[in-house]
Order: structure tokens, then C-alpha cells, then sequence
């Protein structure tokens, strides 16, 4: 006879043990990078300081990182909106960090929560064996980890509230097949996620054909009209500032940007993407969705998972982990969806040694994870610290307008014109940037803004403008982790522009962090 454990029929027991586990570790990682960066709270990519510096605009009333020209730099609709109440004020640069926290704690307990669903109707009781329970717990402490909420939580960006938006789809649909409720936010989740992320639009639209077919066809018309409604207004927006019909950093970044017909750039970005190693874990997943899709009532769930990913595999990229967490939630809930009754059937009557054999291996694979990426979390914010945070020091002692390659903390909090020439900032630098058939393009957008002191990685620039001068560097003290450089050089346009900008790095040599090496070339 088996031990029991009572459950509220809410669930609460199941999320508490792993939420606090997921705090702690947030908790234990946030000390280690003040730790490390001087007290100083920095995120692990330089992103989210674009956001910031947007919203810092758009509450001003005014749509791009600099003042005196209109830009799209973030890959975001809704997310630089959110920031921007609050961007002005102190609490305006941890405003990534709270929303991210607090989206990862809603994907815990709904995880929990709808495991614990299913545990009732395989069990059809509100009381479950107590191995289903410390399942259920054990789950939910390493999904966090399997999916690198932590990480998400660090990085200041939105794919922690996309990853929201996309479980909240799904397991709406999945409460519905027990319940035949259709919650609010599952309807929530359709109608922002497109908003917060564009990804999340295959998974919209795949949610409202199910709906549509389901015989909820008003439902269904009101969710596509608002979607593609507030999609086409944006782009418009975007289109009467005369940057296109899609942010920059969209169309600088985009996978399909290869030459070649529309529907080839398509094969070949699903391909690169199936033939990555970060690929195996979404295929193997996609596998075991599908080999349930003869099972009638569960084909709407699996067409709608399924095809979301495949999405993602045809047009976006899984390289990052940032940028496939909404996969990997909603694809790990769905798995223990299908296979409920399996896992039901093997918790209560396994051996102590299967059971051992089977958290021994959750805790291999999960403690790899945690080594890899969770880990490394605060060398990354360390690597933004020694970086990203200096160059903006540097750009705010100089108090003139600069060039820079990788556009993040040195636009935020800073009123000087910061001149983006990889393009995210500058529809003028990107068209430039893809088209030039020279290496004097730098140069002349530069002058055109009066940008004088450049901060670049050379790897991103093989060729610099023979006018330019070498006149210094600094090199990250750690492990490169976060940025795409561990040095930065420092260029003056023409020997005026030295003169001037030699002093300002002797000066900032005294700024600097005693670990991070500065070269200053008189």
C-alpha cells in the first residue's frame, strides 16, 4: 500500500517548494554579481539597455534611441511601451529584471498547477500517491532549469513574458480538454504574445484556427482582427517615420535575409536550424508529440505545439537559449500532457532502483545545465560590467557624440547623438553597412553626425576608414561569455579628433575597474 498526500484542489502545495527554489537561486545569483561588478546590478546581454533607452524617448514622446532622428532598434512592440511609465525614474532600470522575475514565477506555478491537474484525472482523485506528488515537485524545480528561467530573468528582455504568453496558450487549451473551460488568459496569451514577441505570432494564429474550427468562430474573428489589426498599425507607424514596415533589428537580424526566392530562403533556414545540435532537444520533443497525433482528441494540441515550432524552425533561429525558452515550456507541458497516464501508471508501482536510476539521470542532465549556462550567468553580467557599462562611462565623460558598433548601455541615460553603425539604431548605417562595396562608409556617416571618438570590435570591421586612428582599447579581465568581443578598440576619425580624445582616456584610465585593461596609444 502506497502513502498518500491531500492536495488542495488548487494546487498550491506543488508550485511552493519550486518557486522558492527558483527564488533562491535568483536570489544566490543576483549577490554574486554585485559581488563581482562593484555593487553595480548590470544585465548579462547589452539589449535590454536599448529598450531602455527607447522607452526613455517614448515617454518624452518621441520613437528612437536619439533624440534628433526616428529609429525602430527594438524587436519588441509592446516591451519598450512597458518600460517607458517608469523609465525616467530609479526603479526604470531594474524594470526588465521585476517583470522577467515576476513572468518566470507565473510559468511555475501554471506549470505546477496544470501538472497537478493532470495528476487528478489520471489518479481521479484530489488525493495523489505521494510519489506523484514529489513528482510534480521535482518537475517543477527543474523545468526552471531545463529552460533557463534564470538566465531569462538576467538577460532584462521580454522572452520571459513571451514565454508566459506562449505556455498561458497552451495550457488553456489543455485545461479545456479536462475542464471544458476555456480560461481568460489563455485568450490573454493570444492576443499579447504576437505584441511581445513576433514569434509567438505562429502560435497566435494556429491558437484562433483551433478556435475557429472548434465552433468558436466570433471568438476566434475578434482575436485574428485585433492581432493583425495592432501588427498592420505598427508597421504603418514604423512605415510614416520613414523606417519600413518592420524594427531594424528585425531586418538586420532576420534569417531570411540569404539570397534567394522567399520560399527557398525558407528551406534553408529550416535546415541550418534542424542540423544544430541546440535543434535536438525541440526535435526530439516534436517527435514525441507526435507520435500521439492518432489519437483524435489530442490532434488540436499537437497541430498547434507542432506547428508553432516549426514555425520557429523555418523563419527564426535557435541559436541562444533566449530565443527557444517558449518553445521548451510549452513543449515539455504538452510531452507530460500526452504521456500522463504512462507516468501514472510508472510512479506509483516503480522499483526504488528505477525511481533512483530516473532522478539520478534528471539530476545529471539538469546539473549540466546549471554548470553551462545558469552558472555563467553572473561572469556575464560581469563581462557587460567590465564592457558595455565602461564604454558608457567613457561616451558620458566625453560628452560628445560617439560611434559604436553594438548599440545597448551606451544610448541609455545619455543625451549626446550615438551614431549605431551596425544599423539597429540607423535604417541609413544598415542599408549602408549591407550594401557598401567600400570600407569608407564609417567614415562618412561620422562626419555627417560629428561623431568623432568611435568604439568598435575590429572582428566586426576587418577594414576601418584609413582616416581613422588606433587610440585605444580595453580588454575584458574574464571569460568572454556575454559580449561578441572581449576587446574593444577606441579609433579618433583624423588627428584633430585625437588630440582631444587622448586626455579623455587618461582620465577614464582612472574610472576604471582595477581588473580591466586599458591600452591608451599616444
Amino acid at each position: 500500500m502506497y502513502s498518500a498526500k491531500k492536495i488542495t484542489t488548487h494546487g498550491q502545495n506543488t508550485w511552493v517548494i519550486p518557486v522558492a527554489f527558483f527564488s533562491i537561486l535568483v536570489v544566490i545569483i543576483t549577490a554574486v554579481i554585485l559581488h563581482l561588478n562593484d555593487g553595480r546590478f548590470i544585465y548579462t546581454l547589452d539589449d535590454p539597455y536599448i529598450h531602455l533607452a527607447l522607452a526613455e524617448n517614448i515617454i518624452q514622446g518621441h520613437y528612437g534611441v536619439n533624440l534628433s532622428e526616428f529609429s525602430a532598434p527594438s524587436s519588441s512592440i509592446l516591451w519598450p511601451f512597458l518600460l517607458a511609465p517608469f523609465a525616467q525614474t530609479t526603479i526604470g532600470e531594474y524594470l526588465p529584471f521585476i517583470i522577467a522575475f515576476g513572468s518566470c514565477i507565473a510559468i511555475i506555478i501554471l506549470f505546477c498547477s496544470m501538472l497537478y491537474g493532470f495528476a487528478k484525472r489520471t489518479f481521479k482523485s484530489d488525493i495523489l500517491p505521494r510519489a506523484a506528488y514529489y513528482f510534480i515537485v521535482a518537475a517543477g524545480c527543474a523545468m526552471p532549469i531545463l529552460v533557463n528561467l534564470a538566465g531569462l530573468t538576467f538577460i532584462g528582455m521580454e522572452h520571459a513574458l513571451q514565454a508566459l504568453c506562449a505556455i498561458a496558450v497552451v495550457a488553456a487549451f489543455l485545461k479545456e480538454y479536462d475542464e471544458e473551460v476555456f480560461p481568460w488568459w489563455g485568450i490573454a496569451g493570444i492576443l499579447i504574445g504576437p505584441l511581445v514577441r513576433y514569434e509567438n505570432a505562429a502560435l497566435s494564429f494556429l491558437a484562433i484556427a483551433v478556435l475557429f474550427f472548434q465552433g468558436r468562430k466570433q471568438l476566434a474573428v475578434v482575436c485574428f482582427v485585433f492581432i493583425i489589426s495592432t501588427l498592420v498599425a505598427f508597421s504603418l507607424f514604423l512605415h510614416n517615420l520613414d523606417l519600413g514596415f518592420l524594427p531594424s533589428s528585425i531586418v538586420a537580424k532576420s534569417r531570411l535575409q540569404p539570397r534567394g526566392v522567399f520560399p527557398f530562403s525558407v528551406i534553408r533556414s529550416f535546415a541550418s536550424n534542424l542540423i544544430k545540435p541546440q535543434g535536438l532537444p525541440f526535435i526530439l520533443g516534436l517527435i514525441l508529440i507526435l507520435l500521439k497525433i492518432r489519437v483524435k482528441e489530442f490532434r488540436n494540441i499537437i497541430i498547434l505545439v507542432a506547428g508553432a515550432v516549426l514555425a520557429h524552425f523555418a523563419v527564426g533561429d535557435i541559436l541562444g537559449r533566449r530565443y527557444t525558452a517558449y518553445m521548451g515550456v510549452m513543449l515539455l507541458l504538452t510531452v507530460l500532457f500526452l504521456y500522463r497516464d504512462s507516468i501514472g501508471e510508472f510512479l506509483p508501482h516503480a522499483s526504488q532502483i528505477m525511481k533512483a536510476a530516473v532522478i539520478l539521470f534528471i539530476v545529471i542532465a539538469t546539473g549540466t545545465l546549471i554548470i553551462t549556462e545558469t552558472a555563467l550567468t553572473p561572469i556575464a553580467s560581469n563581462n557587460l560590467y567590465e564592457q558595455q557599462y565602461q564604454m558608457h562611462r567613457l561616451a558620458k565623460l566625453y560628452n560628445k557624440p560617439v560611434a559604436i558598433n553594438d548599440l545597448g548601455f551606451v544610448s541609455f541615460r545619455n543625451n549626446n547623438y550615438v551614431l549605431d553603425l551596425w544599423g539597429l539604431a540607423s535604417l541609413k548605417a544598415l542599408k549602408l553597412r549591407t550594401n557598401a562595396t567600400s570600407a569608407e562608409w564609417p567614415d562618412t556617416l561620422c562626419r555627417e553626425h560629428n561623431a568623432e571618438l568611435v568604439m568598435i570590435y575590429d572582428t566586426w570591421f576587418p577594414q576601418v576608414p584609413t582616416a581613422w586612428i588606433r587610440v585605444g582599447d580595453i580588454t575584458l579581465s574574464r571569460e568572454k561569455v556575454a559580449p561578441d568581443g572581449k576587446r574593444v578598440t577606441f579609433y579618433a576619425i583624423n588627428q584633430s579628433a585625437k588630440t582631444s580624445i587622448v586626455p579623455v582616456l587618461h582620465r577614464f584610465k582612472t574610472m576604471l575597474p582595477n581588473r580591466v585593461k586599458i591600452n591608451i596609444y599616444e
